[in-house]
Formats: structure tokens, C-alpha cells, sequence
């Protein structure tokens, strides 16, 4: 699902650079992952494990293209996309666990 700016909590800004592109020239799909989870501290994932990720491939994004990543947080799930030029090229959906 599309998040919505007003509805994000978290925010960031990323470029892809040379080690996040595979052999054909696309953001390798592990990175899509690290950029989406670059956006908690270390101390939130020592507090908590991933139990779900799903991951959406909607267009292919590109050596230099300048993303925005948008999140919504709701009690353990976040929706979370990153966008090139306000078109979503990624999106996700991540469930978290306590491990308290």
C-alpha cells in the first residue's frame, strides 16, 4: 500500500551508489532490504526481530537515482516504499517481534 507523506514517522534520503548494483546495471534486491531497515537505530533491533518481510517490485531502480523512503509505523507492522522522482519503485511490508 502506497504510503502517504502526512502519514509517514519516519523518513530518509538515499543514493544508490556502485555496490548497490547487480550485473545488469539495477539495484540489487538486498538493498532495497538495507535501505528500508537503515531506518530504525541499533538499539531498536535489540529489541526486536523481524518475523515477516514482503518485499513489492514495481519499477526498476538505477545506479545514482535518488530515493525518498517513506514509513508508517503501527504497533509491530511498517509499511514502508522507496520512491524516484514520487514513483514508488519498491514497497514493503514488515513485521516485528518483541523479544521481550
Amino acid at each position: 500500500m502506497p504510503v502517504k507523506e502526512e502519514e509517514a514517522t519516519l523518513s530518509a534520503q538515499h543514493r544508490f551508489k556502485v555496490s548497490d548494483i547487480d550485473f545488469n546495471r539495477h539495484v540489487n534486491s538486498v538493498r532495497y532490504m538495507d535501505a528500508f531497515l537503515d531506518q530504525w537505530d541499533i538499539e531498536f533491533f535489540d529489541n526486536n526481530d523481524i518475523s515477516r518481510f514482503e518485499i513489492q517490485y514495481i519499477h526498476e531502480t538505477h545506479f545514482g537515482d535518488k530515493a525518498h523512503i517513506r514509513t508508517k509505523c503501527d504497533e509491530n507492522i511498517a509499511e514502508t516504499e522507496i520512491l524516484v522522482n514520487e514513483t514508488a519503485n519498491c514497497r514493503a511490508k514488515i513485521t516485528f517481534k518483541s523479544k521481550n
